[in-house]
């Protein structure tokens, strides 16, 4: 999996309108093949925001609730599901010309994520089978309701969620990993009643991990950052790297 060179970029509190907009960019310049060279993204974001999933409906959020609070609500370019953006590290992967299926990529790239954890003391483990499309149908209607083969999990609950869009030969895979419990707030905007809400909050929090759940000194978000930049080049092997940031684009 060594290319020529990887463009990557690694940082903080980039603003809610650039991230899936760079994602988009680098996806579409990759299936025209006017880019050949993979990019990886680790980032946070400088505002609270929601990603949803690109079939999505927008009616599923109450438009007012998101408003009061100035949450922005943007439309991802992979599928899956909602997921709440703000004390998490996020990333995304393109890989132009794909050597091996949609699945090894996610295996591969869960890989990559289970290490960089690792190196941070924090120790997780694998889903093993993920659940059937019957099981998924009354889940609700955010990322972390439900996994998939190969995503991680730290004490039996979800930790990392992903999704992709593959276009002929060219991937592109992102995804989330909460730092603190702050993405179960993604409740409060749903367009369901209070009492529903309320059980929905209380599952998420019974069933899904964060980066700090139980460690006592907090590690920085460029700390983690970094050790998931290594653990990426480790699995990737990747030597040649062009960094570029926001600026380098628009």
């Amino acid at each position: 999996m060594n290319n020529n060179y990887w463009l990557i970029q690694n940082k903080t509190n980039i603003p809610y309108y650039l991230n899936m907009l760079i994602d988009e960019y680098f996806f579409y310049l990759a299936k025209k093949n006017i880019l050949t060279s993979p990019v990886l993204r680790l980032y946070t974001w400088s505002t609270p925001s929601i990603t949803i999933g690109y079939h999505q409906k927008i009616s599923d959020f109450d438009i007012n609730s998101l408003l009061n609070d100035d949450i922005k609500l943007i439309r991802r370019p992979t599928g899956g599901r909602a997921v709440f953006h703000f004390n998490d590290i996020t990333y995304s992967i393109i890989i132009p010309q794909m050597q091996y299926s949609r699945g090894d990529y996610y295996k591969i790239i869960n890989i990559a994520l289970y290490l960089g954890l690792k190196n941070l003391g924090i120790k997780t483990e694998f889903e093993d089978k993920g659940l059937s499309p019957k099981e998924r149908k009354n889940l609700p209607k955010t990322c972390f309701s439900s996994s998939n083969k190969w995503e991680l999990k730290r004490n039996n609950k979800k930790i990392a969620g992903s999704a992709q869009n593959v276009y002929r030969n060219t991937l592109l895979q992102q995804g989330s990993i909460p730092i603190t419990q702050d993405h179960t707030k993604i409740f409060k905007y749903l367009n369901e009643n209070e009492e529903k809400k309320r059980k929905l909050e209380n599952f998420y929090q019974k069933h899904t991990s964060y980066i700090l759940e139980n460690i006592k000194t907090p590690i920085p978000e460029k700390q983690i950052l970094n050790s998931l930049e290594n653990s990426f080049k480790e699995v990737f092997k990747i030597e040649n790297i062009v960094y570029f940031s926001e600026n380098d684009i628009f």
